[in-house]
């Protein structure tokens, strides 16, 4: 169990029916692999908790988005309720393995029978454009758009 806080893992290895959760809000920072094992439980301890107490962070990455090579893994019966972020990953769901939460990545893959659940959502910085980026200062900097 973690308790709340932000932690760093070189990799995430949950075994097949084993239980990683939480006990408060998390940021789970992993720079390699995730893999959950057959039938294995990612995500809050209290049921009442929502997806945005446990933000995975996955700085893998992916050179090509081939199921049978993914770096982020979720086996078979497997279960998650988190915000995933994996930006340059592919994240692989195997049949019947659930997601309630969101995920944010560069390819899913999602088995026969797996499910996926929005809650809460991945919130970031609000989008940048045009008319939004001019900050009235007359330098060619606009920190917004990196400076157009």
């Amino acid at each position: 169990r973690l308790e709340a806080g932000v932690y760093d893992f070189a990799l995430l290895d949950v075994g097949s029916q084993a239980r990683l959760e939480t006990l408060g809000p998390v940021l789970l920072r992993v720079r390699g692999r995730v893999d959950v094992g057959h039938a294995g439980f990612v995500g809050p301890r209290a049921a009442m908790a929502s997806a945005s107490e446990f933000v995975i962070d996955c700085n893998a990455i992916d050179p090509a988005p081939l199921p049978d090579s993914a770096s982020v893994n979720f086996g078979e019966s497997s279960n998650l309720r988190a915000l995933l972020l994996a930006p340059n990953a592919l994240v692989r769901l195997l049949p019947h393995s659930s997601l309630v939460g969101a995920i944010g990545a560069s390819h899913v893959w999602i088995g026969e029978g797996a499910t996926l659940r929005h809650e809460d959502g991945i919130v970031g910085p609000p989008l940048c454009t045009i008319a939004s980026c001019d900050d009235e200062d007359p330098c060619p900097y606009d920190a917004c758009c990196g400076g157009t």
